[in-house]
Formats: C-alpha cells, structure tokens, sequence
C-alpha cells in the first residue's frame, strides 16, 4: 500500500476529487474569458488628449457623455424598452468627429454610427431576449478610427 492510498479513488486515481478541480477550472477560465471578452468589444483607440468620459445612471437607462477640452461633444444612451435595447448616439459639437457604439450579446455582434453632424442624433434598437445581458463600448472616432472609447458595460434586455 503506497502513502497515497489514503486518498482513495481521488486526485491519483482520476475519482470524483479530479472531477471536482477539472470543473472548477473549467468554470473559472470560462469566467476569465467572458470577462475578457466582454472588456474587448471595440478596437484599441489612438488616445487623443483632452478626452473625459461621465457616466449617469437611471432606471433602465444609462448615458455616457465624452467631453473634450471641457465642452460636451456627444451622448450615447442605452435605455432598456422591453424586449429590446435602443441605443442613442447624439452629436453635439461641430468637430467633425463621427459617433460608434459596439454591442454584442450572447454570439451577435452589431455597431450602431452616428456620422451626421453637430446637433443629430442616431438611433439603434437590437432585439435582446429578456434577461440576457446586452455588452456595449461607446467610442468617439475621426475617420474610421477611434479617438476615445467609454469602459465597457451592460444592461438587461
């Protein structure tokens, strides 16, 4: 009898104590990749200076503003409407800089653009089944280039 029959039928033997670690593991990296991916929906930003992001908060409804050199340039709001998810992208400087949000749930991916000029607004509505989490990154781009994104975030559909 060797010293490690004592743990019978566990770690050595392949038993229900391997199980258990292969599944916390797996539950674990699984948790790790969901987090990753949820961080990485846009593309890296060529960070411009100057750039500030606020983040309010209501019922249903979230809304990110980005600011540049102090002065309000745009607002993106998210805002829970049932069994969807309308998103808001509002231009409010004439700096001939466009509007990009990214959002995904479960494997769907989509953008929604604003690119109309000071003082439009663009809306986007995604059908989102009720209680998954819609992921999206709000970003101001010049060109088709980022120049500044919001942190990642969610709502509920």
């Amino acid at each position: 009898m060797s010293e490690l029959d004592h743990l019978g039928g566990g770690l050595y033997e392949g038993g229900s104590d391997m199980r258990l670690l292969r599944g916390f593991v797996g539950l674990v990296s699984a948790c790790v990749l969901a987090a990753a991916s949820a961080v990485l929906l846009a593309p890296a930003a060529n960070a411009e200076s100057g750039w500030s992001w606020t983040y309010q908060v209501m019922v249903n409804q979230e809304t990110y503003l980005a600011y540049k050199g102090g002065s309000n340039a745009a607002s993106f709001v998210a805002e829970n409407s049932g069994n969807a998810v309308r998103i808001t992208l509002v231009d409010r400087k004439a700096d001939g800089r466009g509007l990009r949000t990214y959002w995904r749930y479960n494997n769907t991916t989509g953008t929604c653009v604003n690119e109309k000029g000071s003082g439009k607004s663009q809306s986007c509505t995604i059908a989102v089944p009720d209680g998954v989490q819609l992921y999206y990154q709000h970003c101001m781009k010049n060109g088709s280039t980022n120049v500044s994104c919001s942190r990642s975030d969610s709502i509920l559909g």
